[in-house]
């Protein structure tokens, strides 16, 4: 099992970038966008989907910006949220 973990991990590395930057960044994005006071107006489906389209694009930023599931899923995120707010 241990192995298996160490594999994926080794692959997303390439795909994702080193989990202490892509982390960083993340936050870093996710801190800016709380400083302004529109952020407490939204619901919890649009602060979650900006939250992961924040994770997303740390992960096109510090790994392989040309692995098309970083945009597939930006792109899921905010349709998630659009949907949600059709309702």
């Amino acid at each position: 099992m241990a192995n298996r973990i160490e594999d994926i991990l080794s692959v997303r590395k390439m795909t994702h970038g080193p989990f202490a930057k892509q982390a960083a960044l993340s936050q870093a994005l996710k801190n800016a966008v709380r400083q302004f006071d529109g952020w407490e107006g939204l619901d919890g489906h649009q602060k979650e989907s900006i939250d992961m389209i924040f994770h997303k694009v740390a992960r096109a930023v510090t790994g392989d910006a040309n692995y098309p599931d970083h945009w597939d899923d930006m792109a899921g995120y905010a349709l998630l949220s659009a949907k949600e707010l059709s309702k």
